[in-house]
């Protein structure tokens, strides 16, 4: 269960630091 935890948080900023980037890439 810790380690699922752990990759959800993870898999949650990396789908942050996505959004992120195609938001800046859509602006521009």
């Amino acid at each position: 269960m810790f380690l699922a935890a752990k990759y959800e948080e993870i898999w949650t900023l990396e789908v942050k630091n996505f959004v992120h980037i195609f938001k800046n890439a859509f602006i521009y």
